[in-house]
């Protein structure tokens, strides 16, 4: 993390990260629209905020961006290497198969991610943690992310993803 970033500054900034990250994936999954490419602008509005929270939970970065390993130092987060990847080729590739991604795809994708950030939570020092529940109070392990009972009930089941 820059060196003039205190952690109190930088937790708002992770905090919109996640906000956005769970608010566009219940877009994505939640959103009933017949507008093939409403679904993909929310789609790539999901994707871009899971390839951001990759970088910050991945401990090997090096940069001046905020990263995980800046508010816990014994982080060591999940190889997200194989999700970025499709994240990636997803995003800069234009074909048809973007319209053709199944609610299960998108679930495979942010899972792990969300997965990871509670983990994150739970290895924050206790004054840490309380930072970010102050600002997000949802991001405590174990917080729901979407409602997954609707989404299982009223989109596509897992084995038509293949």
């Amino acid at each position: 993390m820059h060196d003039a970033i205190l952690p109190s500054e930088a937790a708002p900034h992770v905090c919109t990260e996640i906000r956005m990250l769970r608010w566009s994936y219940d877009a994505v999954c939640l959103r009933e629209t017949d507008d093939p490419l409403e679904q993909v602008c929310w789609l790539e509005c999901c994707l871009l905020h899971c390839r951001n929270l990759i970088e910050f939970l991945d401990h090997r970065t090096k940069s001046d961006r905020i990263r995980a390993v800046d508010f816990t130092a014994g982080w060591r987060g999940n190889d997200h290497a194989d999700l970025d990847k499709r994240i990636n080729t997803y995003l800069t590739h234009i074909g048809d198969g973007r319209i053709e991604q199944t609610i299960w795809w998108v679930f495979n994708v942010v899972e792990p991610i969300l997965a990871d950030l509670r983990r994150f939570t739970e290895a924050l020092e206790p004054a840490t943690r309380e930072l970010f529940l102050a600002i997000q109070p949802d991001i405590r392990p174990g917080a729901g992310c979407t409602k997954l009972e609707h989404i299982t009930s009223v989109r596509a089941s897992p084995e038509s993803n293949s």
